[in-house]
């Protein structure tokens, strides 16, 4: 695969497995073709030509459980096109979770681990936290949580 479509594929999908979504800092992940890379692997029948199976739009990133255990152990359940749409709205997903925040309502459960001195909520931004916003931070091996902290430095 070439070196951007590489980068690419683990920039857009946030570091996390596409399938369970668990981060790469709790499970190595792979990179997984769509389509086998091989003629008869996992949906190797597929007529994507063989010199187009190791890029970007062929891969998603994956855990080893989900690659092996899930999508290519069942390739009834997890055909083609199932995978296309999984991967799309993974990125969709991970493109929503780093859009600004300027309103926050409801809960909001924030989870650090390690590390000095963690802030449960910051906000560099201008944010309304309306009345009865609940922010639960668990901070397991953390030091310190300052707890909520809006308008703060960048650094």
């Amino acid at each position: 695969m070439k070196e951007s479509d590489r980068k690419r594929l683990h920039d857009l999908a946030g570091g996390r497995c596409t399938i369970c979504r668990m981060p790469a800092s709790e499970v190595p992940l792979q990179e997984a073709h769509i389509v086998s890379a091989k003629a008869d692997g996992p949906r190797g029948d597929d007529p994507l030509p063989l010199n187009q199976r190791d890029t970007y739009e062929n891969t998603l990133l994956a855990c080893a459980n989900c690659h092996h255990g899930i999508i290519d152990k069942d390739v009834e359940q997890w055909p083609v096109a199932r995978l296309h749409a999984v991967k799309a709205e993974h990125e969709r997903w991970v493109r929503r979770l780093n859009e600004p925040v300027s309103e926050l309502s409801g809960n909001v459960n924030v989870r650090a681990t390690g590390g000095d001195d963690v802030a449960g909520f910051r906000a560099r931004r201008p944010t309304l936290v309306k009345p009865g916003t609940n922010i639960n931070v668990d901070a397991t091996g953390v030091r310190r949580v300052t707890g909520v902290e809006i308008g703060g430095s960048d650094g």
